[in-house]
């Protein structure tokens, strides 16, 4: 064989090997874990990280172009596309006043790459996310309301206004027809639905009018979460610490349990219904509760600096938990109640979502 063909046929093997590395890359696995992040400046990489359970490795990555810094993530109920909220502070800039647009980055997870930025217009400060209905759903809390973003057709096709400030997180029954949202500031939560007017609808009402309730919880709450069986909405008060427990029927708190711990900053419910997770972005420690008895179960130490976000397998076997200002997202067992590895992150991670694809 001359040594041209040699050189001609490594030439080959080596571009192959290439594009099928690239390929590989490029491709979704499933299950996914999706991670957002974002650096200490503006000008930091920002994108979301996507990761392997199964390995526990960073697989690809996607930049997000959207302006502003890349906060929550959701995805679509087939696994098809992802969504982050993206927004600014006025505390991230020396003019207080200087008002910015909030996004939703749209992102295609069969191709990997990002597909748009829905702009939300100025002071959205966009935050919780839920996805139903082959709808999004999300709280914009510098505008106190909530939205629905069509993805099909790329339309706002819905907003309400939300009592209270701060109007954070949000808690939303399978049909989306029930929110509740934790307002941070004003310590309330907000229950919107449709109002059932049952005949006292006047005739020159057109409108589809929606019923407020307002329920006082404890200060600063932010983290919330419905339980599977949509009986009850739990939230955490990061300024006190408490935990308070509100029946979805009387739509009244059943009950208010000191956490004993620092800033209580996300709450969430376990597929299965029969844990709740809460993290203390203070200390980095992770509160287990069983939810039947409301007893705490397991205080596990020390998850990094800033744990935020938790997201958990389908199974309700093991549950993620980011640490925003370190470079990895925990793992916890949740059956032996124990931390069991970590996976590493090129950013400082921040929301989590779970997708699987679903053809």
């Amino acid at each position: 064989m001359s040594l041209e063909k040699t050189r001609a046929r490594r030439v080959l093997v080596l571009g192959t090997f290439a594009l099928l590395a690239k390929l590989a890359v490029a491709q979704l696995p499933s299950p996914a874990l999706l991670i957002t992040y974002w650096g200490k400046e503006l000008a930091s990489p920002k994108g979301l990280e996507i990761a392997d359970p199964k390995t526990g490795k960073i697989v690809a990555n996607v930049p997000i172009s959207c302006k502003g810094w890349p906060h929550l993530v959701v995805a679509s109920a087939d696994g098809k596309l992802a969504f982050v909220s993206v927004m600014f502070y006025a505390h991230d800039f020396k003019d207080p006043n200087q008002v910015l647009n909030g996004y939703i980055s749209v992102i295609d997870l069969e191709t990997l790459k990002e597909r748009r930025c829905v702009e939300l217009g100025p002071d959205s400060v966009p935050h919780g996310l839920f996805f139903g209905g082959g709808k999004l759903y999300f709280t914009a809390e510098g505008q106190q309301l909530i939205e629905r973003y069509d993805p099909a057709t790329d339309k706002i096709e819905w907003r309400m206004g939300m009592s209270g400030m701060g109007g954070h997180m949000l808690a939303v029954n399978k049909e989306a027809t029930k929110f509740f949202t934790a307002n941070s500031v004003t310590d309330i939560v907000t229950v919107l639905e449709p109002w059932d007017h049952q005949g006292n609808r006047g005739p020159h009402v057109t409108f589809h009018p929606w019923m407020q309730t307002v329920i006082r919880v404890g200060e600063g709450p932010e983290g919330i979460s419905m339980s599977p069986d949509e009986k009850e909405v739990w939230t955490a008060g990061r300024r006190d610490g408490s935990l308070s427990i509100i029946d979805v029927a009387t739509k009244k708190v059943s009950q208010t349990i000191g956490l004993e711990i620092k800033d209580p900053v996300r709450l969430k419910f376990t597929p299965d219904g029969g844990r709740v997770l809460i993290s203390d972005m203070e200390t980095g420690d992770l509160l287990i509760f069983d939810a039947a008895s409301r007893k705490q179960l397991k205080r596990i130490k020390s998850l990094g600096l800033s744990p935020h976000d938790i997201a958990f397998s389908p199974d309700s076997s093991r549950a993620y938990i980011s640490a925003h200002k370190e470079t990895h997202v925990s793992i916890v067992d949740l059956n032996q109640l124990e931390l069991a590895g970590r996976i590493s992150t090129e950013f400082g991670p921040e929301g989590l979502a779970w997708v699987e694809t679903r053809h």
